[in-house]
């Protein structure tokens, strides 16, 4: 175990916290870290103490449990690349926005999906029109299409991205 003293600075990513029997669990931002300073002993000057959950939040800490949704579209974009071999390079292959239609599909409301789309010329109905030619959607509930949605919102971004360098 490392000996920090009062004082001292440690850099992390994510900040454990046991008050009381109680733990809280923290997490910095995508790509940033944050300087911990380790306070002295003495007692706040005030008698409420400190509000740690204030002040961790004001800078830049979120508790760990609301980034479940964030790991859970990150977890699905790894899936998307390693189990259906949507990788960059496939994504690259992808120029005509097919990728952010079928993320606009997933995240469309159920009951959308039906409204009639004839006029269109690409299908009977919103689904039919907006999913690319020849790809098919597997919905699940509605979380698992928004997490599905915001991987492949992702994967379209980073393809513009690579496009634009």
């Amino acid at each position: 175990m490392l000996n920090l003293k009062p004082g001292m600075k440690c850099y992390a990513k994510n900040l454990s916290l046991h008050i009381d029997g109680n733990e809280f669990k923290y997490a910095a931002s995508r790509g940033k870290k944050f300087a911990v300073i380790l306070m002295s002993d003495e007692k706040p000057d005030n008698a409420d103490g400190i509000h740690i959950d204030e002040f961790l939040r004001n800078c830049g800490w979120v508790p760990a449990s609301e980034e479940l949704a964030i790991t859970d579209i990150i977890a699905e974009r790894q899936r998307q690349i390693t189990a259906k071999g949507w990788t960059p390079d496939h994504d690259d292959e992808h120029v005509n926005d097919e990728i952010a239609a079928l993320a606009a599909l997933y995240a469309m409301p159920e009951a959308c999906r039906d409204w009639p789309a004839e006029e269109t010329g690409y299908g009977a109905n919103w689904a039919e029109a907006i999913c690319p030619n020849g790809w098919v959607a597997k919905f699940g509930d509605r979380r698992r299409d928004l997490v599905k949605a915001a991987a492949l919102i992702i994967a379209e971004i980073e393809r513009i991205d690579r496009a634009g360098a």
